[in-house]
């Protein structure tokens, strides 16, 4: 049985672990409810750890490189829904 993230961990080897659990769990196709209790996990924590994993993949690739010749027929709408002043 495997115990939930261990208190001598430091926040990197806490983040890594919990990854791997969630990792581990997408590779076993079983429910939430019987992939935690057989890590000997609370489902509410593990639940969690899913919603951060999320996150962290958020956070490590948010934005997309786009790469290639820009057409002059296409124009880009931003957020605020002004397009920026040209420089020319």
């Amino acid at each position: 049985m495997i115990f939930a993230v261990k208190n001598n961990m430091s926040r990197t080897e806490n983040k890594n672990y919990m990854l791997q659990i969630v990792q581990q769990f997408h590779e076993s196709r079983i429910s939430q409810a019987e992939f935690a209790k057989s890590k000997g996990i609370h489902i509410l924590r593990f639940r969690y750890w899913l919603q951060k994993s999320k996150e962290y993949q958020v956070k490590e690739a948010p934005f997309v490189e786009l790469t290639g010749q820009i057409l002059p027929d296409i124009s880009l709408r931003y957020q605020t829904s002004r397009v920026p002043e040209s420089n020319s």
